[in-house]
């Protein structure tokens, strides 16, 4: 009898310790407390596994409880490559596209979640930052067509 009780908690104490080695998609910069998907792309064919040779592109796509996309995250995607681009969304009660924000640059990111602040398009100037988005409108019917698509601008 008391056999069985040793082997039942020595098997649950392995399990517990088990698990404490167990992290799921450790990533540096990422933030663990959002849903997201990575994703890397190599961009050269490269034969040898984890050489600095080959080119990569990483892409975050941080999604909410719905599965619709709050974020996506280009890992170095500025034009000289020590910036991350956001892109980001918002939806109508609905649950469709309502903006879709022009993409900016963020530098010391490392692909984590950017907090939404209207500030960070200031580099379109301060007449066009609050219009740095595409807006798409739709009709008030069952159907829910699209009404009006606007793009980024004050015009």
């Amino acid at each position: 009898m008391k056999t069985i009780e040793m082997k039942r908690t020595l098997s649950i104490l392995c399990l517990l310790s088990f698990s404490l080695f167990m992290n799921g998609q450790q990533a540096t910069g990422y933030t663990k407390t959002r849903n997201y998907t990575a994703e890397r792309t190599y961009m050269d064919a490269s034969s040898q596994t984890g050489s600095g040779a080959a080119r990569i592109v990483n892409d975050i796509v941080y999604t909410d409880g719905f599965g619709r996309k709050e974020q996506e995250i280009q890992i170095g995607g500025s034009p000289g490559g020590n910036a991350d681009l956001v892109l980001s969304y918002t939806y109508n009660m609905m649950g469709q596209v309502e903006k879709e924000y022009l993409p900016y640059a963020k530098t010391g990111n490392n692909g984590a979640f950017d907090k939404f602040s209207p500030e960070r398009w200031s580099v379109y100037g301060t007449g066009e930052q609050a219009y740095a988005y595409n807006l798409t409108q739709y009709e008030d019917s069952p159907l829910m067509r699209v009404s009006r698509k606007m793009g980024p601008g004050k015009a």
